[in-house]
């Protein structure tokens, strides 16, 4: 009995020590883990920045072409002449006007 008390006696301060490593190791742990984590948080966080601006630019164009076209005139059922240069054209477009 005397011998078993003994065994406990040394084997309790090493249990208390590995309870000790094995706190210091799991500090560890959560350290690299932290170091590790503010990196890839403020990556990702910036990828999350850019796809919001990007979407963001695109509503804005989508918006204003969207304004543009609530003012263009679209004319079906006018022939167009086959003419050879741009003035003729233009002349040919500016008769027709006067004749309506």
């Amino acid at each position: 009995m005397v011998e078993l008390g003994n065994t406990l006696t040394k084997a309790e301060p090493t249990a208390t020590a590995t309870e000790a490593m094995g706190q210091d190791l799991v500090n560890k742990v959560n350290d690299i883990k932290s170091k590790m984590d503010s990196p890839l948080l403020s990556v990702v966080q910036g990828c999350v920045e850019g796809a919001v601006k990007s979407q963001l630019t695109k509503d804005k164009a989508d918006e204003q072409e969207i304004q543009r076209r609530k003012t263009s005139v679209i004319a079906h059922g006018i022939s167009e002449l086959d003419a050879d240069s741009a003035s003729e054209r233009n002349d040919n477009d500016i008769v027709r006007r006067n004749l309506l």
